[in-house]
């Protein structure tokens, strides 16, 4: 049920030419939803989920893009060229390459009964270059409390303009951080219930449940 994104190779080109095209590019990938075309970008994604002592805290979520969007925004925000973003260049993409999700509800959605993620809010955006592919890190804060009865929690990414094919990485595709003394369990499936670009996708779904350890 995961799947590795489709990698594409992109030539180098001189960042002042491309400035018109990428704005371009952007301005599809963060406002156009009635888009009828395959998909643009190709993101690999990991969920996780962190744990305090009260419950859940929240989910980090990570994003790997494909080769073509990755040279993109690395060479247009790596002003310095030396493959590493600065926090005056993470900032930047912050603001001209990902806060506009916002309207998009950060391509996140978290659910659990009596309450669901308002897509609102994240905190500590983090961009980052890794062996020339781009990787946008953020935190969702979503508080869910631990009682004695065992709780369940969904979790999807996904774009339903189908611009953006999202999907879980390969490797490690969910992560748990401190988790001790809490039972959890959980699995990734189709979630037939949702379709989008026309009927032919269905995102996947995280399906989690977690209580207390008795033992």
């Amino acid at each position: 049920m995961v799947r590795k994104a489709n990698r594409f190779y992109s030539s180098s080109l001189k960042v002042r030419k491309r400035y018109i095209l990428f704005f371009c590019l952007l301005a599809v990938f963060f406002c156009a939803r009635d888009l009828c075309a395959h998909p643009h970008v190709f993101i690999d994604t990991r969920v996780i989920v962190v744990f305090d002592q009260k419950g859940i805290s929240g989910f980090r979520i990570e994003w790997e893009f494909d080769e073509m969007f990755s040279a993109m925004i690395i060479q247009d925000f790596d002003e310095d060229y030396d493959s590493f973003f600065s926090i005056a260049e993470i900032e930047n993409i912050e603001q001209n390459a990902f806060s506009n999700l916002k309207n998009f509800h950060y391509f996140t959605y978290i659910s659990w009964k009596g309450g669901e993620y308002d897509g609102n809010r994240i905190e500590d955006f983090y961009a980052a270059i890794s062996g020339g592919t781009l990787i946008y890190r953020f935190f969702v804060p979503c508080r869910l409390s631990v009682d004695d009865k065992e709780k369940e929690v969904r979790v999807w990414v996904y774009d339903d303009s189908y611009y953006c094919d999202v999907g879980y990485a390969e490797n490690a595709p969910v992560n748990i951080e401190g988790a001790e003394g809490y039972s959890l369990r959980y699995e990734i499936v189709k979630d037939e219930s949702i379709e989008y670009y026309y009927g032919q996708v269905c995102p996947l779904q995280l399906r989690l449940l977690f209580g207390k350890n008795d033992d």
